[in-house]
Formats: structure tokens, sequence, C-alpha cells
């Protein structure tokens, strides 16, 4: 019994094994060749769209609750930074924040703030200057800006610890579609990041980041939960959002409390505390299978006024 359980667990109960996944399909190395000598990143399915493609199609005018939230904080307000899900489970929801999010703002420069889900390299923080192989097409990082957050001593260049890593590998390819110009720098938090250190790279970021910057924090929120408890912890997590306090982000339910304790800072030291939930569910509520173990997400967005 105990063993056709897990068999439910990690095959289709809760989809948490098959999307939320330590390793995504098309994270690999292509090719064959070691890693360093490839010289690339490779978001999850890089060598394949119809994941992506799906999201979109699926995701009807009709449907886009966001769309029209975003639309109408555009007009008095600048969105400055957002909270976007990295579980592909959720592909529909985050192409609707990412189409949404592109009626509003039209950046160069996209910062990933992610979770090191495996704590891969020695870097508490780590950033990388490698070019990303999506499905829809290469996307260059911001070389400059990478350089700067190195020279700062706030984070260390590990191209090592973005392998496998979804917080980054599963958001790019959604970047790449709709802000084909755009670079990014991701950056990736163990947990063991000091608070201080992330305190002040946030203060780096609102200091550095001109209008054509835009902050995307990649989290999940409530996580092994039934889909009651995780919308308990959700109720205490809102609140930490729409404050844009980082003195309370230890009360949140998060897979970062180093990213998002830096999100929280550069939103405020840029005046950008008006926090606006476009999105919130659990994967509990998306299967309704209400006792399984879920996944929250609380996909937001922060601006300030005009």
């Amino acid at each position: 019994m105990r063993r056709v359980r897990s068999i439910f667990l990690i095959a289709g109960g809760s989809l948490l094994a098959s999307l939320f996944a330590i390793s995504l399909p098309g994270m690999d190395e292509p090719s064959g060749l070691p890693f360093r000598v490839q010289r690339m990143q490779y978001s999850a399915f890089s060598d394949d769209a119809s994941l992506f493609l799906s999201a979109y199609a699926r995701t009807t005018v009709r449907e886009r609750g966001a769309d029209s939230l975003v639309a109408s904080y555009a007009g008095t307000e600048v969105i400055r930074a957002g909270i976007v899900s990295h579980h592909l489970f959720v592909k529909r929801l985050i192409a609707e924040y990412f189409e949404a999010l592109s009626r509003a703002v039209h950046p160069r420069t996209v910062v990933i703030l992610g979770p090191n889900h495996h704590a891969r390299g020695p870097a508490p923080i780590a950033v990388t200057a490698l070019p990303w192989k999506t499905p829809f097409g290469m996307v260059d990082a911001d070389t400059a800006m990478v350089a700067g957050l190195v020279a700062s001593k706030l984070v260390e260049e590990n191209d090592d610890a973005f392998f496998h890593e979804h917080s980054v590998g599963a958001i790019v390819p959604f970047i790449r579609h709709v802000f084909p110009d755009a670079r990014v720098v991701p950056i990736v938090f163990r947990r063991d990041a000091d608070s201080a250190v992330c305190v002040n790279l946030g203060t780096w970021l609102a200091h550095k980041a001109d209008a054509t910057v835009f902050l995307l924090g990649s989290m999940d929120f409530s996580h092994y939960r039934s889909s009651a408890e995780a919308e308990e912890e959700d109720q205490r997590t809102i609140p930490v959002l729409t404050t844009c306090d980082p003195g309370r982000v230890r009360e949140a339910s998060v897979d970062s409390h180093p990213a998002l304790l830096a999100l929280l800072t550069a939103c405020r030291e840029e005046g950008a505390m008006k926090a606006h939930v476009l999105q919130h569910t659990n994967s509990g509520i998306i299967t309704r299978q209400p006792l399984t173990p879920c996944t929250s997400y609380i996909n937001t967005v922060f601006a300030r006024r005009h």
C-alpha cells in the first residue's frame, strides 16, 4: 500500500514530483558536452516550445483577469517589480501573468531573484553572466549589471549554481516570449544567505535599476500543506507583501526568505510599495484534491505613483 501511495504522489496526485521537480526536462546538457565547455545555460524544455505555447493558447482574452487588473493600475501607477511562480504545473497562470505584465512594462533588463533550491555552488548568493538557451531563442545576460554586482562583493559569479535551477530556467522562456529584446540578470539565494547582505543587495538594486530594469521575484509560497492549511499560511503571507515590509519577511511562507527580503527592500527603497495580488491559488484547488500536499501561488506586482 505504501508503494502504491508513493507512485500515486509521483505520477499524478499532487503533480509535485513531475512539474515541481528538481530536474526539469529540457534542462539537461544537449550535445553531451560538459557544462563548462558549452558556456551557456539551458532553460526548461530548451528545445521544445510546445509546453509554453500551449499555456498561451489556453489563456484567452476572456480569462485574463490579471490583464484587466494591470491595465487599471498602469493608469495611475508605475509597475516596477513583481513576483511570479516558477512551477510549470501552473504554466497557464504564469503565461497570463507575463501577458498582463507586457501591457504595462517594457524592460530592457529583467533581474530575476529566486531560490537556489539545491544549494549548488559555494556562493550564498550567486549570479551568472552566461546567455540562456530557450525554445524561443537565446536570452543574453546584462553583463554590465552582472559585473557591477560582482564588483560590489554582494554576490559571487558562479555558473554551476544555475544548472537545473528551475527558479530561473522555468521563467526565462516566458521572458523571451513576451520581452524578446530583454536581457536578464539571474540571482539565486541559498537558504543561508546573510540577511544583512540581502538588504544591502536590495538597496544596491534599487539604486541601479532605472526605468528600463524590472525586478522579478521567482517564488512559490506554502509548500507540503493541505489546501486549507496553505490558504491559512497565505493569509499570513499576503500582508507581508501588501505592506512591503522587509522586517516581516519571516512571517511569510515562501521558498526563499532571502530572495523575498532583497526584493521587498528594493521595492521600499525606490518607493514601489503598492502591492497588487493578481493571482492567488494553490495546487490543491486546481487539482480538486484538497488533502494532497500542495504548493501555493501569490503572483503580485509592486508599483509606485506616477
